[in-house]
This record gives structure tokens, sequence and C-alpha cells, in this order.
């Protein structure tokens, strides 16, 4: 086995791998969005009605879209304080985009299955796997100071980014609560994201 001191990755190849893989997930999202065999559409009351009724897989893409799109703002955020990366991170990047990857499938499974807590409880598990994996990135980062650039290690060092890992495992937590209490309104603890990023912003300022 190599050690980690001859193990190099440029980051702008590191970079190149994450925005791929966040692409292709963001693409593959609206997959999940089928139209219902035997769909009656005669008219177009009918079609509108149909439409409707789908609106399950409708929020279901807008809100992984939405997760995705945030995470990978902020993903970018933290590669632009980093100068390196180590091998570590990069495993652990790696095992993040391994559930990047998976989001489309459990996003899926709960439009398919709405109502349903498991269907749920496998996205919000999902959301949670990365939450958890971000917070471990977060802390190696830390502890590894020298992979950022110096006029950037207090910002990611402080409460900035971590308050974003806090936010993106306590959520998931509460939505698998949730979820065999109030099925199909589990997704709803989402939304408290950006309003919990609106009051975090107002303390920095």
């Amino acid at each position: 086995m190599p050690k980690e001191d001859d193990f190099y990755v440029s980051k702008g190849r590191f970079e190149a791998l994450n925005d791929g893989v966040f692409g292709i997930a963001m693409t593959l999202m609206v997959i999940g969005i089928e139209v219902p065999e035997g769909m009656s559409t005669k008219t177009s009351a009918d079609m509108l009605q149909a439409l409707m009724a789908m609106w399950p897989q409708f929020f279901n893409y807008i809100l992984s879209f939405a997760i995705i799109m945030s995470m990978w703002i902020k993903n970018n955020s933290i590669l632009r304080h980093i100068q390196s990366v180590s091998k570590p991170y990069t495993l652990l990047s790696l095992a993040s985009l391994m559930f990047i990857c998976l989001l489309p499938f459990s996003s899926s499974l709960m439009g398919d299955y709405t109502e349903n807590p498991v269907a749920e409880i496998v996205f919000h598990v999902n959301l949670l796997a990365l939450g958890v994996l971000n917070m471990v990135r977060f802390f190696h980062l830390r502890k590894r100071t020298e992979l950022i650039f110096e006029e950037y290690r207090e910002d990611v060092s402080g409460g900035r980014f971590f308050h974003d890992t806090v936010v993106f495992i306590a959520i998931p937590l509460l939505a698998i609560a949730v979820a065999p209490i109030i099925p199909g309104y589990s997704t709803m603890c989402y939304l408290l994201m950006p309003l919990l990023g609106m009051i975090h912003r107002k303390r920095r300022a």
C-alpha cells in the first residue's frame, strides 16, 4: 500500500470529478418522473387532472434537485478554500459521491411509494449519510489546516461551515422521526433548511 505522502490527486481533477458526478445526479433526477401507464387523457381536463395527481413526484424532484444543488454550492465553496486534498479527504469525498449517485434512486422510490414510511426513511437515511460524511470531512480539515489556504483557515475552522454540516444531519434525523408519525409529510422538514440558513446569516451579520 502506498504511503499517504505518495498519494496525489490534483485539485483540478478532484473538482472535475465532483462536478461530473453532481451534474449526472442532477440530470438523473428527472427520470423519477414517469407518466403513469394507461393514463386517460382524452380531454385537456383529463390531462390536467393526471398531472396534478403526479404532484408528489414533481415535489420530490424539485426538493431533491434543490438539495443536490445546495450541496454542490457548499462543496465548491469549501473547495475554493482548499489548496490541496489529502488521501483521507479524497476517500471521504468519494464516499459522499457514492451517496450522491444514490439520491435519484431514493428520491424516485419515495415518489413511487407516496406515504410509505419505509420509502421516505430510505431517502432521509441517504441524506443523513451525506451529512455525516460532510461532518467528518469538516473535522478532517480542522485537523489538517495545511490543506487550506492560509488566509482562509479561520473561516473554515470557524462556525461558518460547521453550521451547514450540523443542519444536514439534524434535518434528516428530524425527518426520520416524523416519517412513521405523519407519512407523506416528512419531506416538509427540509423546508426548514433555508429558514435556518437565513437565521444563521442574520446572527453572523
